[in-house]
């Protein structure tokens, strides 16, 4: 991760956690003023030792304000829409941002008692092909006991295990990304704009990411192929599938597919995707319900919708005990 100056970090991490200068200052426990902070944002001035000490007890930060590095980071894994590509600048600002909120989550999760190590799970190494991923994803759903049953909210179930799930801006073009830091926190960052994709779109590149993280991959596998098969049988299993439609079909109708649609989450073109590669239906029918369904509605309107809430809690909560133990000092 590229260094950056003390007064981009202390600008960046002020925004990241939604401070003005004047929350900032009102918080500080020595004698400061706003002109101070920007001073210190513009690189005309530098604090002393004990106001930069009181910014990282305000912040809850440590390194990553002082120092400008926490943890070390391995390659971000982007899910990207077609044609997509991320800049230099961003996956840069990005891998910052992800430091300065992990080590304030981190920081936060041990003050309250709620840190939580991630046991990874023993999965197929390495993965090659499409066999590999799910068996992956069978072998997970077993490992964390979800048996065949559809998962209500995946966000909430990968919280319980350990993930972490850091939530900003990003570009239409990038549709959530994962990384391990320190090889120890899995992290996925999603848009923080949930409303601009559906629920099962958001369903799906949780999986997806998911399977970077957990996955080992061959030599030449084409690793986004096969995370895109993982999150397609984490969500949906062959069995479960085969059990509500059956192992050969010549045609699938619209209503049934949204009943499945409604019932696991998942979007009606990843269930023609599944459906394909699990040999269910023929190449002439996944290509006639693309160009004659899928095609001519994207965004699946009016095709059903999900009925579970998808939702991220364990950040909040960690929060709301931060904040009565604030209070408790006053």
């Amino acid at each position: 991760m590229k260094t950056v100056d003390f007064s981009q970090r202390l600008k960046t991490i002020r925004h990241l956690f939604g401070l003005s200068m004047e929350q900032l200052v009102q918080q500080m426990n020595v004698p400061i003023s706003r002109q101070s902070i920007y001073k210190y944002e513009s690189g005309a001035m530098h604090p002393k030792p004990e106001v930069m000490q009181e910014l990282c007890r305000v912040l809850r930060v440590d390194s990553i304000l002082t120092e400008g590095h926490s943890f070390h980071l391995s390659p971000l894994m982007p899910r990207l829409v077609k044609g997509g590509k991320i800049t230099t600048e961003l996956y840069q600002q990005l891998c910052f941002q992800v430091c300065a909120w992990l080590e304030r989550y981190i920081n936060d999760e041990k003050a309250t008692g709620q840190y939580r190590k991630f046991v990874r799970p023993d999965l197929i190494h390495p993965a090659k092909d499409a066999k590999d991923a799910e068996e992956a994803a069978s072998r997970l759903r077993d490992c964390w006991k979800i048996g065949e049953c559809p998962i209500p909210s995946i966000l909430r179930m990968l919280e319980r295990k350990g993930i972490r799930f850091f939530e900003t801006s990003l570009p239409t073009q990038l549709l959530g990304l994962s990384l391990w830091a320190d090889n120890i926190y899995p992290v996925i960052v999603l848009n923080n704009d949930w409303q601009s994709n559906t629920v099962e779109r958001l369903r799906f590149t949780v999986a997806h990411e998911l399977g970077h993280l957990l996955l080992n991959f061959a030599d030449g596998a084409d690793e986004e192929r096969i995370c895109n098969q993982f999150a397609g049988c984490l969500l949906m299993p062959r069995n479960v599938l085969y059990e509500e439609i059956g192992e050969k079909r010549d045609f699938l109708t619209l209503d049934e597919l949204i009943d499945l649609r409604e019932q696991y989450g998942v979007s009606i073109s990843a269930l023609i995707h599944q459906a394909f590669d699990l040999g269910i239906i023929s190449r002439k029918h996944y290509d006639w319900w693309y160009e004659e369904q899928i095609h001519l509605n994207i965004k699946e309107e009016g095709w059903g919708a999900y009925a579970f809430t998808e939702s991220l809690g364990r950040h909040r909560r960690i929060q709301s005990i931060m904040t009565n133990k604030e209070n408790q000092k006053l």
